[in-house]
């Protein structure tokens, strides 16, 4: 198996069609995608996102369930950090990150200083 890097997938809030990245990949990539969420309320969330911008994925309980069905989009709750593409066994991961690369950045560095505020163990209040 040769995982490899996606293409850039990143959401444009400012364009008219934001998920336009997206699309394009899940129509020209000839592969099954499974969307990761990092938690079931962002998979809610992602879910009622994508519906309003016209796509419908699947909902699957994880990778294994992804793995032995059939559907060609679904999404899903999973630890994954990065996504990739397996080409030669028809499908591909999509994470969070490259999604909302931006957000995403932001948001953990948000989550860190807050923890750095409230003093969460003795090496953060140095």
């Amino acid at each position: 198996m040769v995982a490899l890097p996606l293409p850039s997938l990143a959401v444009d809030r400012r364009a008219q069609d934001p998920l336009a990245a997206l699309k394009r990949f899940l129509d020209t990539s000839n592969l099954r995608v499974m969307v990761a969420a990092e938690s079931p309320g962002r998979r809610e969330t992602m879910a009622t996102y994508f519906a309003e911008h016209g796509l419908k994925p699947g909902l699957c309980g994880d990778f294994q369930e992804f793995q032995s069905g059939d559907r060609s989009f679904v999404l899903c709750v999973s630890p994954l950090a990065r996504g990739f593409m397996v080409p030669a066994e028809g499908w591909a991961v999509v994470t969070e990150a490259e999604l909302y690369a931006a957000w995403s950045a932001t948001a953990r560095a948000r989550r860190r200083r807050a923890l750095r505020s409230r003093g969460c163990c003795a090496t953060c209040r140095s």
